[in-house]
């Protein structure tokens, strides 16, 4: 597997920590640790004094899974499989989901490996972007307006990664019922949901949304 530079992190790596002023960043400015436990409750004050720098379950302690789990309606801690970053659950996803010849449908512009995963491991054939202004459009996720039968993934960024950009409910919805009628896993990257202005604009989660998602 060969994958084409990231593009992204490479200008982070010769700016990010040489620049005087850092606008482009979408992260949030990390809180100093001591902070952060003041926050926490006595178990979460416990089991930081009590680390040990070692192995845990393979899958995720399962306390943090548990935690996990409660973010979402259909999910329990056995569902969840704790990961040491994004790239690597992006990579994991790739090789497990995809098969030689499958065809993904992965929504542009977004995170770069989303799509250069399975580019570089020639384990999908990339369908166009389904991203029209930096919003997600349903129309254009196949010929005919839907996804043909032979799709096996499709993989959408919502909160939109970089732009905040998110779809109204209908549109999501759609998108669901044609991950439905094409068999196809419907993956969400939804690393800023909870994020929104209002939360009453917040769609529901990937993982409750479809059976097989």
């Amino acid at each position: 597997m060969r994958l084409h530079n990231f593009a992204l992190e490479r200008f982070f790596a010769r700016w990010e920590f040489a620049a005087d002023l850092l606008l482009c960043a979408s992260d949030i400015e990390g809180w100093p640790l001591h902070e952060l436990l003041d926050l926490a409750d006595e178990d979460g004050r416990r089991r930081w004094q009590e680390l040990r720098l070692g192995y845990t379950e393979s899958q995720g302690d399962p306390a943090l899974r548990a935690e996990i789990a409660a973010l979402y309606e259909r999910v329990s801690a056995d569902d969840v499989l704790v990961f040491s970053g994004a790239e690597e659950a992006i990579f994991a996803l790739h090789n497990v989901l995809l098969e030689a010849g499958d065809h993904a449908v992965i929504v542009r512009p977004a995170y770069q490996s989303l799509a250069e995963v399975a580019r570089a491991a020639g384990r999908g054939h990339l369908a166009r972007g389904a991203a029209r202004g930096c919003r997600l459009a349903t129309g254009r996720l196949g010929a005919g307006g839907g996804p043909p039968p032979e799709h096996a993934l499709i993989l959408v960024n919502e909160p939109h990664n970089p732009t905040g950009s998110l779809s109204d409910r209908a549109t999501f919805d759609r998108l669901v019922e044609l991950a439905a009628e094409s068999g196809a896993r419907l993956i969400v990257d939804e690393v800023y949901r909870f994020l929104e202005f209002d939360p009453a604009d917040r769609l529901p989660a990937g993982a409750d949304a479809l059976e097989t998602g």
